[in-house]
């Protein structure tokens, strides 16, 4: 193995200097694409709809926890078919739509969904409604 000299390391402490910088910037442009995109396919997107999207994961879980527990109640009787096939649908209902809240609340905190701009809209449209 050769030996390197300093300006070697010194050349690699340049490029330690741009990448951060260009990293910010990748994620600056994923951000604003994503604000962009996403209000412009979701126009209507308010605190009320962010709100009855969890409202409806919240109505998917207790359906499908109530099935569960109609098969529990059977006690040492095995479920038939159907009420199974029903729990699976059901898990799988929630499932998806947790998993889309989980999206919302990540596309949230990331900075993909512009919250002042949906508080602003309320209050405009609050203002509006006077």
């Amino acid at each position: 193995m050769g030996e390197q000299n300093v300006s070697d390391y010194a050349k690699g402490s340049k490029d330690n200097l741009v990448m951060p910088r260009f990293l910010s910037e990748m994620e600056q442009g994923v951000r604003l694409a994503n604000q962009e995109i996403i209000h412009e396919r979701i126009p209507g997107l308010d605190k009320h709809t962010i709100l009855a999207l969890a409202v409806s994961v919240a109505r998917l879980r207790a359906s499908y926890l109530e099935t569960a527990l109609r098969i529990a109640s059977l006690g040492s009787v095995e479920p038939d078919k159907a009420l199974v096939s029903e729990l699976r649908s059901r898990r799988e209902a929630f499932e998806e739509a947790r998993f889309a809240y989980d999206a919302l609340h990540r596309a949230i905190e990331v900075g993909y969904i512009d919250v002042g701009q949906i508080d602003a809209e309320i209050r405009i449209s609050a203002n509006d409604a006077e």
